[in-house]
């Protein structure tokens, strides 16, 4: 039974055909800007791997290029993985890394599919001993057609007490597709709320294709809490929400859902919110997690940290990893829900170059602009460490097909909305945002003078400093219950 599907990454899902031969850089796929949908194959290869965990499969991404490259790449593309095998070597040595990675699964060769771009791909297919499937019938719509919704449950995703006690129930639910949805129900019906969530997100790790799989989402997200914060969200291969419970294909298509999803993340990371003296301007600030924090540090390996400046400054390196960067803008958006009448700053960058290339906070404004559908005025430009005004610099709305829709953006003064919302993806010691602030109080319009400021994570000292408290991570996995009611461990580990 086929239950995984391995792509190729350059020239399979992304156009990268052009790019110099070599060692590939995150600077290469960078440089045109916030970069974007340029890199994709086919408008409908962005969805095809979310389409395809949404039906039970799991879904790798295997390429001989460097993770950072990689993680970056798919970050642009938009697609979605569990799992990314990365730096894999030239020729056969990919069929090795391959082989390598389904025994550490437990999954054998013939249950995957091998989708690449020409003989070489078929060649790695059959030394690993798996089917092949050339890009092009992926994007004629032929492959998805051959792949319905799987029948069962993969023998290595079982759990193992599938056919004992109690979880002969749970194993019921999914043992036959074909069921009457109306006998599931029956039996969630019988659950209290705790069991009812634990099912939900059971469920969907264990069978993410069935048919309630929409309600079982909206189930989860309207009851998590800062106790699911590690039950839901995966740190491997970066940063991000499993996307068996979720997918960047499903949030982009269905609004409600989006929503549900933010409003769920809201809950599940609180954040702090103080009131803080800024630039010498009292301004409400928010902020999700502790630097030091493990949600924390993983800003660092987005950004690269570890080169030093000429000052000695830690700044973000060369070889940013982006791909944790769309979780990062889901949690800052889903801090800023109720400000549906504002208008998004982004804090500038240092402007991009082959030594720093990730543009991170000026890249996670725009994203996180876009999932909650504000506007966005880039009114600061950076020079060093100073920030200008400049109040007809680029503005858009992000309502399109181009996220960041370089090409397609006017300049003029800044749009609508009630007031502003600064942007900074983390604050050290406040520098940065003082001359941020203080930069906009020099601009004529009102709406710039008292942003408030947001970012994903904040240093100790200045939380200190604004006689703040920012809620520290669970010692305890909030869906526990789901080892004694259906011998299902959680993906955290802090059940067992």
């Amino acid at each position: 039974m086929i239950s995984v599907v391995i792509f190729d990454l350059d020239e399979t899902l992304a156009a990268t055909g052009h790019l110099p031969p070599g060692r590939r850089t995150p600077s290469q796929l960078l440089s045109p800007g916030l970069g974007g949908r340029e890199w994709v194959t086919d408008q409908s290869l962005a969805d095809l791997p979310g389409e395809l965990i949404c039906r039970g499969y799991s879904v790798a991404i295997a390429t001989r290029a460097p993770r950072p490259y990689a993680s970056t790449l798919i970050h642009l593309l938009g697609v979605d993985t569990r799992m990314l095998w990365a730096s894999c070597g030239q020729g056969l040595a990919k069929a090795t890394q391959i082989l390598q990675e389904l025994e550490l699964g437990g999954i054998t060769p013939p249950e995957c599919i091998y989708v690449g771009d020409g003989d070489h791909d078929r060649e790695i297919a059959t030394h690993v001993g798996c089917q092949y499937v050339h890009i092009s019938d992926a994007i004629s719509g032929a492959f998805l057609a051959s792949l319905p919704p799987l029948a069962e449950i993969p023998r290595y995703r079982r759990p193992p007490n599938w056919a004992n006690g109690e979880f002969e129930h749970f194993a019921g639910l999914f043992s036959a597709h074909e069921m009457e949805e109306a006998w599931a129900e029956q039996i969630v019906e019988q659950f209290d709320h705790e069991e009812r969530v634990a099912f939900a997100c059971a469920s969907l790790r264990v069978a993410p294709q069935k048919m309630s799989r929409r309600e079982n989402q909206l189930t989860l997200f309207a009851n998590l809490t800062p106790e699911h914060a590690s039950c839901i969200v995966q740190e491997s291969p970066f940063l991000h929400v499993d996307s068996r419970i979720v997918t960047k294909a499903e949030l982009r298509r269905d609004a409600v859902l989006r929503r549900a999803y933010l409003e769920g993340l809201s809950r599940c990371f609180p954040g702090l919110r103080v009131q803080m003296d800024v630039g010498g301007i009292e301004a409400e600030v928010r902020s999700v997690v502790d630097y030091q924090s493990e949600w924390g540090r993983a800003l660092g390996t987005i950004k690269n940290y570890g080169n030093h400046d000429r000052n000695g400054n830690f700044r973000s390196g060369p070889e940013p990893e982006l791909g944790g960067l769309d979780f990062v803008a889901d949690v800052v958006a889903a801090q800023i829900l109720d400000l549906s009448d504002h208008f998004v700053v982004p804090t500038p960058s240092h402007p991009y170059s082959d030594g720093q290339p990730g543009e991170v906070s000026r890249r996670l404004a725009h994203l996180v602009a876009e999932r909650v559908e504000l506007p966005v005025a880039e009114v600061l430009e950076r020079q060093g460490a100073d920030y200008l005004p400049d109040p007809t610099v680029p503005w858009s709305a992000f309502g399109h097909t181009n996220e960041f829709g370089e090409t397609d953006r006017v300049r003029r003064r800044v749009g609508p909305g009630k007031r502003a919302v600064l942007i900074e993806d983390q604050i050290t010691t406040g520098n940065s945002i003082n001359n941020a602030v203080q930069a906009l109080s020099r601009l004529p319009d009102e709406r710039l003078h008292r942003p408030v400021v947001v970012s994903y994570s904040m240093s100790r000292r200045v939380v200190e400093r604004c006689h703040g408290v920012l809620p520290q991570t669970t010692l305890h996995c909030g869906l526990r219950i789901m080892t004694q009611l259906f011998g299902v461990n959680c993906l955290c580990g802090r059940n067992e």
